[in-house]
């Protein structure tokens, strides 16, 4: 087989495979009206909420997911509506906009968490701790070389 043709048949196992956890991701995240993108962003303020005096910004949001500012903001759009974050204008920059989460978006989110870490714990248990940590090491190394190359990733966002 040449290069070429290797380098294809790679490439289609990879698609192939990231399809395959996208699809995961989905079935184990949206059971209870929750995506997993609005997990993470849950997930995002309320680590960034745990420094004392540190607003979270809409741009921290669109930072850690990878995505432009309009996407952060249909994803907290959708968790407002759900009662499970806030936003807030400051005096001092009318631009810039604070998100928290609410008591009842903590309350979600810890319930969220709890039901994916049971799926994961299952995974782990099957495929066994040596094979997760291979596998999370892949993932890291391809999301840094997506993220750092901008002939692989020129605008990539995150998408549901």
């Amino acid at each position: 087989m040449d290069v070429k043709m290797e380098n294809e048949a790679l490439a289609r196992e990879l698609l192939e495979t990231f399809f395959n956890i996208k699809a995961l991701m989905r079935k184990i995240s949206n059971r209870d009206g929750i995506s997993m993108t609005e997990t993470m962003v849950m997930g995002i303020i309320s680590t960034a909420e745990q420094e004392p005096d540190v607003p979270v910004r809409m741009s921290d949001i669109s930072n850690a997911l990878f995505s432009s500012k309009p996407a952060a903001t249909q994803v907290i759009n959708r968790l407002e509506k759900k009662g499970f974050v806030t936003r807030d204008k400051t005096d001092d920059d009318k631009r810039s906009v604070y998100v928290s989460l609410t008591e009842e978006g903590r309350c979600a989110l810890e319930e969220k968490s709890g039901q994916v870490l049971v799926h994961m714990d299952a995974l782990i248990t099957r495929l066994g701790k040596e094979n997760v940590h291979m596998f999370a090491e892949a993932l890291r190394n391809i999301m840094q070389v997506v993220y750092s190359s901008d002939d692989l990733c020129g605008n990539c966002e995150v998408d549901e």
